[in-house]
């Protein structure tokens, strides 16, 4: 497919999009994604019709999105997501301290239970006791 081609086929499906965008029965959540698509599709219109802007295509924009992640992950975990060694030891030790806070969980839940326990059945020896020393 030639460029023109290209170009006319995204035009079509830039007027189909804003066609769905103005339909009167189209919900948020189904707005939102047909708007987001539209838009999409403008900056791929844009892209070829002006290349000298630098817009890029849509799979070069979700390229460099994936790039961008992939550096923010190394910043913020100190390792390379294709680290095998470093993602495993990383994994390791999240199942550490998920296990350990779910044991953690667990324990106050049974420490709770037991204060509640404990609670109701000091109320009802006080209310024997006093019952007792009422007389009846």
């Amino acid at each position: 497919m030639d460029a023109d081609d290209y170009v006319k086929l995204l035009d079509r499906a830039f007027t189909f999009q804003l066609a769905l965008v103005s339909h009167g029965n189209l919900g948020s959540d189904n707005f939102s994604k047909v708007q987001k698509e539209a838009k999409e599709i403008f900056q791929d219109i844009e892209g070829e019709h002006r290349p000298w802007l630098g817009r890029r295509s849509r799979d070069d924009r979700a390229t460099d999105q994936r790039d961008d992640f992939n550096d923010m992950w190394e910043v913020l975990s100190g390792f390379a997501l294709d680290d095998q060694e470093a993602l495993a030891e990383w994994e390791s030790q999240l199942a550490e301290h998920v296990s350990g806070s779910v044991a953690d969980v667990e324990q106050q839940q049974r420490a709770s239970t037991d204060q509640e326990a404990n609670r109701s059945q000091r109320a009802q020896s006080i209310l024997e006791k006093r019952a007792r020393q009422q007389g009846r």
